[in-house]
């Protein structure tokens, strides 16, 4: 029997010298996102609601189809708690948006 989402932690570290060098590229997919922050800071993106600063203790939620992403911003590490649901397809379960351009227009 399949469950019905799935729960983990995400962590970016920072560099020794302060800078963060990966992100959550702003992508969308299938699925629902709740996003409790632990640690850190963040630029959260949403193609709707635009880029917002977000801090520990904030819960965020993306759903179905909702284009959004994360580039950490402080020299701490930046930490979330994240549940799915429903579980993610076994593939082809996220689309990023510089994916596009390598895509045949079939409409």
């Amino acid at each position: 029997m399949r469950g019905i989402m799935t729960m983990f932690i995400v962590q970016f570290k920072p560099n020794p010298d302060g800078i963060v060098a990966k992100t959550a590229k702003e992508h969308f997919h299938p699925f629902e996102e709740i996003y409790y922050l632990i640690s850190g800071e963040t630029q959260s993106f949403c193609r709707r609601a635009g880029p917002t600063a977000r801090v520990c203790g904030d819960l965020i939620f993306a759903p179905v189809g909702a284009s959004h992403g994360f580039a950490p911003i402080s020299e701490k590490p930046l930490c979330w708690v994240e549940v799915q649901s429903p579980l993610p397809p076994a593939s082809d379960g996220f689309t990023f948006h510089n994916d596009w351009p390598g895509h045949t227009n079939i409409g």
